[in-house]
């Protein structure tokens, strides 16, 4: 049980990170290719970081709720 909720934590950190790592290399291809689009960038960009924002914070919740819940049951 405690090794499947440090992968699930472990996976859902490295998905939002892969996922703002493919957006802000999209957006730079974007920019490169138009010069006028800094302000879609940045909204985008912020856009992007409040969502990977959520996600993190709601698996640290799930992660320390089922760490406390597992640490019980032992």
């Amino acid at each position: 049980m405690l090794m499947i909720l440090i992968n699930y934590y472990l996976i859902m950190i490295l998905i939002c990170n892969i996922n703002v790592l493919c957006h802000y290399i999209l957006m730079r291809k974007s920019i490169l290719k138009k010069k006028n689009s800094w302000r879609e960038f940045f909204f985008s960009y912020f856009c992007l970081y409040q969502v990977t924002r959520f996600f993190l914070y709601q698996t640290t919740f799930f992660g320390c709720f089922l760490w406390s819940f597992t640490i019980k049951a032992m």
